[in-house]
């Protein structure tokens, strides 16, 4: 399993019941184009920007939101397997992901009491979906040689 290291910064937000780390968008962009290569589509990427989710109501229970807000900006470094992930299949459409691994955050969840339930999948990245509820995607075409009809001349 091939790691790189990137990091992101910690964003708490208790009035939308959601804790994440945020991502430069460069990171989703980056790989998403080589799945547009490989696919021929232009796949959706993550609706909320690239992050990776620590603690969401659907997801959690739990949570001391007023020790997490301590964290709130602070910057941390994970690790991720660029071996992305192909998901989605149950739920009707194809997502791609990448799996993260970061002692810290891990840490984190266990100092502010964040319990995972059953429909939890872990630590991971989120890069592109394709056709998720019914959202559109479009075809990619590489750009091609262009020929123009241009008549040479010669002198005579």
């Amino acid at each position: 399993m091939a790691m790189l290291r990137a990091k992101g910064k910690l964003s708490v937000e208790p009035t939308k019941g959601r804790i994440v780390l945020n991502v430069s968008n460069d990171f989703v962009l980056y790989y998403a184009q080589f799945l547009t290569k490989r696919y021929w589509i232009h796949m959706n990427t993550p609706m909320h920007g690239s992050h990776v989710t620590i603690y969401n109501s659907r997801f959690h229970t739990k949570t001391n939101w007023r020790k997490a807000l301590w964290y709130h900006n602070k910057e941390i470094e994970f690790e991720y397997d660029i071996n992305m992930i192909e998901g989605g299949f149950n739920k009707g459409f194809i997502m791609f992901y990448m799996l993260i691994n970061s002692p810290e955050l891990e840490d984190f969840k266990k100092k502010i009491g964040i319990v995972d339930n059953d429909r939890y999948k872990g630590l991971h990245l989120t890069i592109c979906s394709a056709g998720k509820s019914g959202a559109a995607y479009a075809n990619w075409w590489p750009k091609t040689i262009e020929l123009r009809d241009e008549t040479i001349r010669t002198k005579a």
